[in-house]
């Protein structure tokens, strides 16, 4: 004897079939709560030295075209909120995706601005002498660019010069990184 839907008998309904979703929702949110809070705790009993991830940080545009601007009080806002590291993004340009050429733009062209080392070299020093972690992030941005075209489609016209470039330019920021003791390149 079946005893399905397709047979016209409708099974018997369970204690669960009589909540309301809302209440088996919430209950399952307990659930993986109280379980999520065992697990982590069982994480940090059993290796004493785990903890959660030690960043809690914010990007930090350092595009204004006054090449001395003083950051300071964006670092200063960055770490009343809370954050512990800052973000620093420090682009060099090529005229378009077809270029086998980078170089920085000390002076603001059309809104395109590079920091210059001395300069990004104080704003690190803010940073630190406020306890913030710095994060270096060098990346490529165009003169010019048609739609669809970004960093992901870039078609060099000889890519072994190219990377040569590139190579440079990430070299450069490396050795600075290092020289300046930021914590993430």
């Amino acid at each position: 004897m079946m005893n399905s839907y397709r047979d016209g008998i409708e099974p018997k309904k369970s204690t669960w079939h009589s909540l309301k979703p809302g209440i088996i929702t919430a209950l399952f949110i307990l659930i993986a709560v109280l379980f999520l809070g065992r697990w982590w705790d069982s994480l940090s009993q059993a290796n004493p030295t785990f903890s959660p991830p030690p960043l809690k940080g914010m990007a930090l545009g350092i595009f204004h075209q006054d090449a001395n601007f003083n950051y300071e009080t964006d670092l200063k806002e960055i770490k009343n909120l809370g954050a512990n590291a800052v973000l620093l993004m420090v682009p060099w340009y090529q005229s378009d995706i077809r270029s086998n050429h980078m170089k920085p733009h000390y002076k603001a062209t059309g809104g395109n601005k590079t920091t210059s080392d001395k300069h990004l070299t104080r704003i690190i020093k803010q940073a630190h002498q406020l306890e913030l972690k710095v994060l270096l992030m060098p990346y490529l941005r165009f003169e010019t660019r048609a739609p669809k075209e970004w960093r992901g489609v870039l078609k060099p016209q000889n890519f072994q010069t190219w990377a040569g470039q590139y190579e440079k330019f990430i070299l450069h920021y490396a050795k600075f990184a290092e020289a300046q003791n930021v914590e993430i390149f």
